[in-house]
C-alpha cells in the first residue's frame, strides 16, 4: 500500500501496508486444512504487513508461521539451549556486543534432535514469493525513511549475490542489547519470538541530551551495567534509556539519552529491521545518515522471562566469488545474484 492509496483511504502509517500469499493460491484456499497438516509446513498462507516505525525504519508480518510450527521450533530450541553452554557474541556496525545471556544453538544440535529441522526451512525460506514481499515492502517503507529510489532500489549489484542466513537462539532472564545498527553487509533481518508473551525487539532514537552530572554511583534498581565503567539506567516518563559513563571515582555524567519502545507483537508475528545504514540502498545519503545515527534497535529493559526462544532470518549481500562466513549455529540458503533479484 503506498502514501497515497492510504491517504485517499484515511489510512496513517501504522495501518496494515499490504496483504500477501505466500502459497499458489490453489493450495491456499483452505488455510485450515494448512493450518491442521504437519510441521513440514512452516508458512500458513495468508499474512498481513504493518509498519512500526520509520525510524528505525521496522514491519511486522502477522501471522507467518502456524501455532502448530512454533510450538515445534520452541521446543526444539528450548531442549537444543539445554545442552548448550557457549554465549553469544552479536556483530553490530560498530563492532561486537558479547552477551552472556543469549545461547546460540548450533545447528548440528536441532538436526540432531530433529532431522527434519534444517530440510523444513531450506523449502519453505526458499520461497520466490516470499523474498519479493520482503523486498518489495523493505523499499516501500525506505523510500519514506532515507528518500530510497523506488524504480531503481540499489546500487552497485554488479558482481553480488544475496544470501540468508537463519538462526535460532534461546535467550535468559536479564539479557539485553544497547541501542545498535546491523553490519553493513545486513540488509534486512527477521526476528520472531517463538514463546507467547515473549519479550520482541526495541527501537530507540536519540533524545535531547542534558548535561547531567551525578555524585556517588547511581542507585536505581533498574540499572544495568553494560561495559566497564558504563551504565544504563531507565527513566518511565517518556520512556528513556540514558548511557551513564564513569569519569571519577565518585561521579558519573550521562553520555547519551534515547527514547524506546518496545514493538507489540502476537503470537506467531515477527519484526522486520531494514537496515538503512547498508551502502546497497540507493538513497538520499543525508537522510540516511541522519537515520542511522539517530535511530537504532536493541532489547532493552532487559527481558523478564526464564527463557526466550527466538528465530533470526537475515538477508545478507557479499561478492559473488566470496564465501559468507560459516557459522555453526547457523544454516545458509543462496538466493542468486543481486541484480537478478533485487532489479
Amino acid at each position: 500500500m503506498n502514501y497515497e492509496f492510504a491517504k485517499k483511504n484515511n489510512l496513517n502509517h501504522n495501518e496494515i501496508i499490504g496483504k500477501r500469499n505466500l502459497m499458489d493460491p490453489q493450495k491456499a484456499t483452505d488455510n485450515k486444512a494448512v493450518r491442521n497438516n504437519s510441521k513440514k509446513k512452516i508458512l500458513v498462507g495468508d499474512y498481513q504487513l504493518r509498519i512500526v516505525s520509520m525510524m528505525p525504519p521496522a514491519y511486522s508480518i502477522k501471522g507467518l508461521i502456524s501455532a502448530e510450527t512454533l510450538d515445534w521450533i520452541e521446543e526444539l530450541i528450548i531442549n537444543a539451549g539445554k545442552e548448550q553452554r557457549i554465549f553469544s557474541s552479536i556483530n553490530t556496525s560498530s563492532g561486537s556486543i558479547v552477551q552472556e545471556n543469549r545461547v546460540n544453538i548450533p545447528v548440528s544440535l536441532l538436526e540432531k534432535i530433529d532431522p527434519e529441522y534444517t530440510n523444513v526451512f531450506m523449502e519453505s525460506f526458499n520461497s520466490k514469493e516470499l523474498f519479493r514481499t520482503l523486498w518489495l515492502a523493505s523499499k516501500e517503507i525506505l523510500a519514506y525513511s532515507i528518500g530510497n529510489n523506488r524504480k531503481k532500489a540499489i546500487k552497485n549489484y554488479y558482481n553480488k549475490k544475496l544470501v540468508l542466513r537463519i538462526r535460532s537462539c534461546l535467550d535468559k532472564r536479564g539479557f539485553y542489547i544497547p541501542p545498535h545498527n546491523d553490519s553493513l553487509d545486513t540488509l534486512i533481518t527477521l526476528i520472531m519470538p517463538l514463546m507467547k508473551g515473549g519479550t520482541a525487539t526495541s527501537l530507540f532514537v536519540k533524545a535531547p541530551q542534558r548535561l547531567e552530572r551525578i555524585k556517588g554511583q547511581p542507585g536505581n534498581v533498574s540499572l544495568v551495567q553494560h561495559a566497564d565503567g558504563v551504565f544504563m539506567d531507565v527513566i518511565d516518563e517518556p520512556k528513556t534509556i540514558r548511557m551513564i559513563k564513569k569519569i571519577d571515582q565518585n561521579k558519573y555524567k550521562v553520555a547519551e539519552n534515547y527514547y524506546f519502545q518496545s514493538v507489540d507483537l502476537d503470537h506467531g508475528d515477527a519484526i522486520v529491521l531494514v537496515n538503512a545504514n547498508s551502502n546497497l540502498w540507493n538513497c538520499n545519503e543525508g537522510m540516511r545518515t541522519f537515520n542511522t545515527k539517530n535511530s537504532f534497535h536493541g532489547i532493552y529493559p532487559p527481558i523478564k522471562e526464564a527463557l526466550r526462544p527466538i528465530l533470526m532470518i537475515d538477508l545478507l549481500h557479499c561478492d559473488n566469488k566470496q564465501t559468507v562466513n560459516k557459522d555453526e549455529n547457523a544454516f545458509l540458503i543462496e538466493l542468486g545474484s543481486v541484480e537478478m533479484k533485487c532489479t
